[in-house]
């Protein structure tokens, strides 16, 4: 994809704890995806036209992208403040 990009959503249920934050092995809460099958896979032409989306999907969603390289700190980073804070 050139000129363009993809946005690759994954549900999941939030198994993890402070000693387990591998959520690559959480697995789809659909149970006809495969493991590491996205729910959904949005192709968009521009970054800018994917972020507009996002936005208007997940109201504050652009404040807290991360790549799949990091989103597992980003995930123990929020178990240590508390699912709820």
């Amino acid at each position: 994809m050139p000129n363009g990009c993809e946005l690759h959503l994954y549900e999941t249920a939030d198994l993890g704890s402070e000693d387990y934050t591998d959520v690559y092995e959480f697995g789809p809460l659909d149970p006809e995806l495969e493991q590491s099958e996205a729910n959904e896979v949005l192709t968009f032409s521009s970054f800018e036209e994917c972020l507009k989306t996002l936005e208007t999907r997940w109201s504050s969603a652009t404040s807290r992208l991360t790549n799949e390289f990091m989103v597992q700190d980003e995930y123990a980073d929020y178990l240590r403040r508390g699912r709820d804070a």
